[in-house]
């Protein structure tokens, strides 16, 4: 018998206005500067998420929690987005995580890590940072009929959970967070701030020359698309999981 399908991207749609239109008076200016001086209890999201750096991200944040649960911690987020499922354990440790976190975007936040974002307490950008929503994909390597009707409504609900979810924190509709024609929003700092995703831009960084932030802004010697990873990633794990979820 035939493989019933061998590679397939399911967009899950939601009903969306073909531009959004905020419910609150749009801000005036652009987004007010923010000095940040990070201790060492950093953690980076950097790349995919993936289930291997989910489980890091979560035993940091376990343990600078139980260290102290008064002093902040600080999550760099630079990520194409991931796995579904992983960046859900993440955030649902964040939630339980007494100490306040501040998330400082470094370059871009997009798909999945724009729910951890969210997450964080206080959400700064550094300048030209790029962010990205969209509807969750449901990738299919080989599956039969039922498995793609019962994945498909699940996606669904993940993709209704999550734009709700987006919605509480940030006190907006869920007709403002995706473009209809595209089922995709890219925007930037200022769009960011007019949506109450950030409080600010970082215009300093005040950090120490042994400081493990300096790690972080290690840059490529070449540009790099943000997605290569994380299409590596999903081939990586369609060999033992025909059908998952990726935003």
């Amino acid at each position: 018998m035939k493989k019933l399908l061998t590679f397939l991207l399911i967009f899950v749609f939601t009903a969306c206005a073909s531009v959004p239109v905020y419910s609150h008076p749009a801000k005036k200016g652009s987004p007010p500067p923010a000095i940040i001086t990070p201790n060492d209890r950093v953690i980076s999201i950097k790349g995919p998420i993936t289930f291997k750096l989910a489980d890091r991200v979560c035993q940091q944040l376990i343990n600078y929690n139980k260290s102290s649960e008064s002093q902040p911690i600080y999550m760099f987020i630079d990520s194409p987005g991931g796995f579904v499922d992983a960046g859900e354990k993440i955030i649902a440790v964040m939630n339980v995580t007494k100490a306040p976190i501040t998330g400082v975007v470094t370059n871009y936040c997009m798909s999945m890590a724009i729910y951890i974002l969210a997450t964080c307490d206080n959400r700064f950008a550094m300048e030209g940072s790029d962010f990205l929503i969209h509807n969750i994909q449901l990738t299919i390597y080989s599956a039969p009929v039922h498995e793609v009707l019962f994945y498909s409504e699940k996606a669904l609900a993940h993709n209704v959970f999550l734009l709700n979810y987006l919605n509480g924190i940030l006190k907006m509709n869920l007709n403002e967070l995706i473009v209809n024609s595209s089922m995709e929003w890219l925007f930037d700092n200022k769009t960011a701030w007019n949506i109450n995703l950030i409080n600010g831009v970082v215009k300093e960084l005040h950090i120490n020359k042994d400081s493990a932030v300096n790690d972080l802004f290690l840059q490529e010697s070449e540009e790099k698309d943000p997605f290569d990873d994380l299409k590596k990633e999903i081939e990586r794990r369609h060999k033992k999981d025909p059908v998952f979820m990726v935003n």
